[in-house]
């Protein structure tokens, strides 16, 4: 019975570093980093957790990834709505986020394919605004917005990264194509 119990335990460590915890370190700086960049944005559902998938959109770059919000090591930053402020480290280039799914008991949601692009900048944070994806339970009927929130995300950046300075910050606000 123990070794099934390791067996289960290091099957959901696995999943969960599969979707791994995207922020990156508090002490993080952008310094000498001109082939990487950070993707900042806001990420906020009606649900009890929400995974966001995006791609590179460049010719030969390869290596789908998930932001996700709603599990323990990547606990909400606010309430109302849920959500938290994602902070990733990509490779300069340009992406786009392309599907959110969301699991629950009894129900499992997938949006279609959207397309929200977005570009990573070597040495600089680019905020593209905050995600919303608001569902309606009874119908499953799903309302995805882009907004922009920086005047509560962009302190709590700073606040959260003190090494990542206001002239890093490139503000982008990216747009849904479905």
């Amino acid at each position: 019975m123990s070794a099934m119990i390791r067996t289960l335990t290091l099957l959901v460590a696995l999943f969960l570093a599969g979707c791994a915890n995207f922020n990156v370190p508090s002490d993080y700086s952008l310094a000498h980093k001109n082939d990487k960049g950070l993707i900042v944005m806001s990420l906020a559902h009606s649900l009890s957790s929400v995974i966001v998938d995006y791609r590179p959109v460049e010719n030969g770059k390869q290596g789908d990834g998930a932001f996700m919000t709603g599990n323990m090591q990547d606990p909400m930053d606010w309430d109302h709505p849920k959500g938290r402020l994602v902070v990733a480290e990509l490779p300069a280039g340009k992406y786009e986020l392309y599907q959110w799914r969301s699991e629950g008991i009894n129900v499992t949601y997938t949006s279609k394919i959207f397309s929200i692009p977005f570009t990573v900048v070597g040495g600089k944070a680019t905020y593209i605004g905050n995600l919303f994806v608001n569902i309606d339970e009874s119908t499953s009927i799903y309302k995805l917005e882009v907004a922009d929130k920086s005047e509560r995300d962009l302190p709590f950046l700073i606040s959260r990264y003190p090494n990542i300075k206001g002239s890093e910050i490139i503000k982008d606000i990216s747009r849904i194509f479905h």
